[in-house]
């Protein structure tokens, strides 16, 4: 940490992959800008304190992982991981934030864009549909802070 710690405000962008660290750190982590990635093994029986800590973090901080070829997801745990396992991964996310797959995907494909630039940078909406209704930004000059709100370029998500 002190080593990252001497390159924070570099504008260094950094995924720390397969993490597996304390609440604590992965919070240090996200204010300093990283990314985070978990793998197939947030879907173990016995992952609780993954997914305690996967909770925490915020999911515009977050990335998918598909190169753990030792980490796949349950059901098919005891097999060599594929990318198509990665879906299972979006799944657990999702119900630990409480998102619809749909908006892992989204916010992670986002995420990919802004620390690889892979991808494409998803077009700025002014209307967002959460739930059953509808939030219309109007104005520039709005200072919210909406999670969901793509103004601040962050990725925008639904909460179910």
């Amino acid at each position: 940490m002190e080593i990252i710690r001497s390159y924070c405000g570099s504008g260094l962008k950094g995924q720390f992959h397969c993490f597996n660290d304390s609440v604590e750190n992965a919070m240090e982590l996200v204010g300093m800008n990283f990314m985070i990635s978990f793998t197939g093994n947030i879907t173990y029986k016995k992952a609780d304190n993954l997914r305690r800590i996967l909770q925490h973090i915020p999911p515009e901080n977050l990335l998918l992982e598909t190169d753990s070829p030792f980490m796949t997801p349950v059901p098919h745990r005891g097999k060599r991981n594929e990318p198509s396992y990665i879906k299972l991964v979006a799944e657990k996310i999702a119900e630990l934030h409480k998102l619809r797959v749909e908006d892992v995907a989204k916010i992670t494909s986002f995420n990919a864009f802004r620390i690889f630039g892979i991808g494409s940078r998803p077009e700025t909406a002014f209307t967002y549909k959460l739930g059953d209704s509808l939030y219309i930004n109007v104005t520039n000059r709005c200072n919210a802070h909406c999670a969901f709100c793509q103004a601040k370029r962050k990725a925008f998500y639904q909460r179910v």
